[in-house]
Formats: C-alpha cells, structure tokens, sequence
C-alpha cells in the first residue's frame, strides 16, 4: 500500500523489490490522488508504502512503513501505471526488515 503522508493509503501491486527501492504497479487513480494539487504523481514527490500481508508477517510488522520518493512515474496503459521508489533514510531495523523479505521473496521479486 502507498500514500502521501499523512493520507489513508491506496493498493499497490509489489512489483519488484531491492535494499534501494521498490517497483509497483498502481491505478491511474492512485497516480492522482497522490500528486500535489490536482497534479499527478511525479518523481520526486514524498510517500509512504506499507508492507501488508503476507510480506507483513515475514517481517513481524503488520504496518510496517517505509518514507520513500518517486522516482519513476510511467503509464502502461489508461488504468495502470509503473510506479518506482527509492528508499528514504532507511534505519537498522528497516534495512533488516527488507533484507528478510528480500530473503524470503527473493525468486519472486529480484529482477
């Protein structure tokens, strides 16, 4: 899940996942509720992403949160959109917590 804090978060698809960003796959709608003013998302902009589910658990956080910026906002089709982030001032504890889900999703998510 991805939001501009402090706004409710939005579905995004993991596409991809490194100890430097993520990858997603997200709707138009989201592109545009989370840019500024009546804009779209652009690279730069501040965000938040939640590991949810299944992810969450292997991590034993079931809200965990990541600060973020996008990097790269490229639309796949009217309704879908590459999103690409890049991690934020990562902390010990999160930089061990992504390096578990690197290890447990690894054939999954590196590319």
């Amino acid at each position: 899940m991805i939001a501009r804090p402090p706004d409710e978060f939005r579905d995004a698809l993991l596409q991809g996942l490194s100890l430097a960003g993520a990858g997603l796959q997200v709707s138009r709608e989201t592109v545009v509720a989370l840019g500024r003013s009546g804009n779209v998302l652009m690279p730069g902009d501040a965000l938040a992403l939640r590991v949810t589910g299944a992810h969450a658990a292997v991590i034993d956080a079931p809200s965990a949160g990541f600060t973020c910026r996008a990097r790269q906002v490229r639309r796949l089709s009217l309704e879908q959109y590459a999103l690409g982030v890049a991690f934020d001032n990562l902390s010990v504890a999160h930089q061990d917590m992504l390096q578990r889900l690197l290890e447990e999703f690894a054939p999954r998510y590196m590319k």
